[in-house]
């Protein structure tokens, strides 16, 4: 039970017990023997309210300050655990029929995604990293010279590649979900400002003045299915090459919490303006 339903309980019982007071039912103006039992009753059970309030307060005073804890995962450990061993490599050779070990944990852990998702895959579904490593493919034409090439893969230089920041900052990921979200939401806020020493209230509240930054953790990014990878060796062109066409999808959605709280700045300009000549110094 939360404070404020103790706080209600102990209210309606401090109405009840003044209510016993002012409506005396015995001799002299005193309570009845049934007044006083049911009156003892009742602050019997107010002192005991007394203790729980204080017990709930500094558990909730307690759970305000624990870190805040983050939004992602199946909420299965176990499974987390197991969706981290597999690679987009062990899924690609589980769709080409692989037969080693990730192969096929990737294909159990795909059906176990369908299963909980309630989505049939065309592929196998495949749950990234929250950033998964993104290198670029490169071929070179052949050719011959009389002095060898050392291939050093180890010091491999991966391309210069866009990659998305926006869970890093902050966005809320919300998975496993099957159907359309609705989450309720707060459309005021009290009014507040500043007000001056034996100056009268100004109801309609102040003037609020600072600087006002995007707050990521308003941003919410609806994961609908699993990453959906589909390996093709079949597709035209990719198989007059010798190559294998892989697709990945996923249905996502995002929204905004609070629109107020992303600010777009679209005056910003590069150059600087010239600085205007000093006036020269009357004679």
């Amino acid at each position: 039970m939360s404070v404020r339903n103790l706080l209600e309980r102990r209210a309606a019982i401090a109405a009840e017990m003044r209510g016993i007071l002012d409506k005396p039912a015995g001799e002299n103006g005193d309570l009845s023997a049934e007044q006083e039992q049911r009156f003892n009753a009742l602050k019997g059970e107010a002192d005991a309210l007394e203790q729980r309030i204080q017990r709930q307060a500094a558990v909730d005073d307690l759970e305000r300050r624990m870190a805040g804890q983050p939004m992602g995962g199946t909420g299965d450990r176990h499974l987390d655990r197991e969706l981290q061993q597999v690679g987009v490599l062990d899924v690609i050779r589980a769709a080409l029929g692989g037969t080693d070990r990730n192969a096929g944990l990737a294909r159990e852990l795909s059906n176990e995604l369908e299963r909980r998702s309630g989505r049939r895959a065309q592929g196998l579904f495949w749950r990234p990293p929250p950033a998964p490593e993104v290198r670029v493919l490169t071929s070179a034409s052949g050719g011959t010279s009389l002095v060898p090439t050392e291939h050093r893969p180890d010091l491999y230089i991966a391309a210069l590649t866009a990659s998305s920041v926006v869970r890093s900052l902050g966005a809320r990921v919300i998975s496993g979900l099957t159907g359309n979200l609705s989450i309720p939401r707060e459309t005021d806020s009290p009014a507040v400002g500043w007000v001056a020493e034996n100056a009268a209230l100004n109801l309609g509240g102040g003037a609020e003045h600072g600087l006002i930054y995007g707050d990521w953790s308003e941003l919410l990014i609806g994961v609908w299915s699993e990453l959906d990878i589909l390996v093709n060796p079949y597709e035209s062109t990719a198989y007059s090459k010798g190559n294998v066409v892989i697709r990945a999808m996923a249905t996502v959605d995002v929204a905004v919490r609070h629109p107020k709280a992303f600010v777009s700045v679209e005056d910003v300009t590069t150059s600087t303006p010239a600085m205007p000549a000093e006036a020269e110094e009357a004679a």
